[in-house]
């Protein structure tokens, strides 16, 4: 026979994870950036990007295979200098390669927030269908309860 008590334990389970992606998507969306995200290839030339607003995944990777390119090179005029990174610590705009990586990696999850946030509510309403009445009146009732507290 059909065990509804063990079906609302999970689909409860399932609600909880679903609100739990919810929020890790709410932060994603209020992302806090290091660097000022004004990014060129040539520091002599006005000429940025501002990663916040970028949308294809394409320029962004070019952005750190160039940062990348950059820094692989400037560690090894370090090691054959004899310089340590502490003396001269590398630099591109006036931050550093590892901060400009987090923001370019802020810009991608970003980017993916809206297909992420698409397959969640797809799921949220599945998990919903496999509600059953009873455990949906138990919920109304616990969420109405803490609006009211």
């Amino acid at each position: 026979m059909f065990d509804t008590d063990n079906t609302d334990t999970i689909v409860l389970q399932l609600l909880a994870k679903v609100e739990d992606k919810k929020k890790q998507i709410g932060n994603a969306e209020r992302p806090s950036w290091i660097t000022n995200c004004s990014f060129g290839f040539d520091p002599q030339n006005n000429a940025r990007i501002n990663i916040q607003v970028v949308r294809e995944l394409e320029t962004l990777i070019e952005i750190h295979a160039f940062l990348t390119a950059k820094f692989g090179h400037y560690q090894a005029s370090l090691k054959e200098l004899g310089i340590s990174e502490k003396e001269a610590p590398f630099k591109w705009l006036g931050f550093t390669f590892d901060q400009w990586v987090s923001d370019i990696q802020t810009r991608i999850n970003g980017l993916r927030i809206k297909s992420k946030r698409d397959e969640l509510a797809k799921l949220e309403e599945r998990v919903n269908a496999l509600v059953s009445p009873e455990q949906r009146r138990k919920i109304e009732l616990e969420k109405l309860a803490k609006e009211l507290a």
